[in-house]
C-alpha cells in the first residue's frame, strides 16, 4: 500500500460523518480529486480505478492532458550510445525513472548500474509498482545486501537532495543501456502487440524484466546487494497478475 491509497480512501471512502471537518478545514473534495487525479494520472497511468471513484462520486471528470492510450500516456526517450542512437516509445513512469537516473547520475553516461539504483531509489522514495517493489524488497530482505547496497548506492547516484530533472535528449548512454532499453520494447510489444499509429510503451515492468534478462554489470552487481537474478525471474511472474496483462514472454 502506498500513500495514494491512503489519500484516494479520504477522497473516495471518507465516512458521511467526517464531510463536515473536512469543509472546516479548507478541502473542496471535487477539487481535491481533481487535483488527486492529475497527480495519478501522471506518475500511474495504469491505474485508471481512480477516474472511475472520481465519476461515481463526483460526475465527469475533464482531463487536461491528451486522453491516454491503451498503456496510459506516452512520450519517447532519445538515446545515443558508442554504437549508435535509438529511440524508444515509454510511459510517464518511465519517463520519471530515466529522469531520476540522468539527473542523479555519478558519471557522463546512463549505464546499467545506474538504471538498477534509480529504481530501487524510485521505490524507496515513491512506492507502488510491483516489479519495483519486487527488486526492493529483496534487497531489504538481506541484512548483508541492504548494507552493500547502502555502501556502493553513492557510486552511481545521487540520492539525496537530487531532483528528476527533464533529461536533455538525446542521452548519452552505454551500450548495455541501449541493449536493456531495446529489449524492454520487444517485451512490452509481445505483451502489447503495437499498431502502426500507436507503439507500445516501456512500462517500468519490462524495464525490471529486461534488467534481469540482459547480462551487464548490473547483473553482475546484483548478487552483492542480495538480489538472486534467478529466484527474481521466477517470483517476477508472480506479480503480473497484479497489472492489466496477463503474461509476459
Amino acid at each position: 500500500m502506498g500513500a495514494r491509497h491512503l489519500l484516494g480512501a479520504y477522497i473516495y471512502r471518507l465516512p458521511s460523518g467526517h464531510l463536515d471537518q473536512i469543509h472546516g478545514w479548507g478541502f473542496v473534495p471535487k477539487d481535491w480529486s481533481e487535483k488527486f487525479l492529475q497527480y495519478a494520472g501522471s506518475r500511474y497511468p495504469q491505474e485508471t480505478f481512480w477516474a472511475t471513484s472520481h465519476q461515481q462520486q463526483f460526475g465527469g471528470y475533464i482531463q487536461e492532458t491528451p486522453p491516454p492510450g491503451p498503456s496510459g500516456p506516452r512520450t519517447t526517450f532519445r538515446v545515443t550510445a558508442p554504437d549508435g542512437a535509438a529511440e524508444f516509445p515509454i510511459s510517464v513512469s518511465m519517463r520519471n525513472l530515466l529522469n531520476f537516473a540522468d539527473s542523479s547520475k555519478t558519471g557522463a553516461r546512463l549505464t546499467s548500474e545506474v538504471l538498477l539504483f534509480a529504481a530501487l531509489e524510485m521505490d524507496a522514495t515513491d512506492p507502488g509498482d510491483p516489479a519495483l517493489g519486487l527488486l526492493s524488497n529483496s534487497v531489504k530482505a538481506s541484512a548483508s545486501g541492504l548494507h552493500q547496497y547502502r555502501e556502493i548506492e553513492s557510486n552511481y547516484i545521487h540520492s539525496e537532495g537530487t531532483s528528476a530533472k527533464l533529461a536533455p535528449e538525446p542521452v548519452p548512454c552505454t551500450t548495455n543501456v541501449k541493449s536493456i532499453l531495446s529489449e524492454a520494447q520487444r517485451i512490452a510489444c509481445d505483451v502489447g502487440p503495437a499498431t502502426e499509429s500507436v507503439p507500445v510503451p516501456i512500462e517500468l515492468r519490462h524495464l525490471v524484466a529486461a534488467l534481469l534478462t540482459v547480462r551487464t554489470v548490473a547483473t553482475s552487481i546484483m548478487p552483492r546487494i542480495g538480489l538472486d537474478v534467478g529466484t527474481l525471474r521466477s517470483q517476477f511472474l508472480g506479480i503480473l497478475g497484479q497489472y492489466s496483462e496477463s503474461a509476459m514472454t
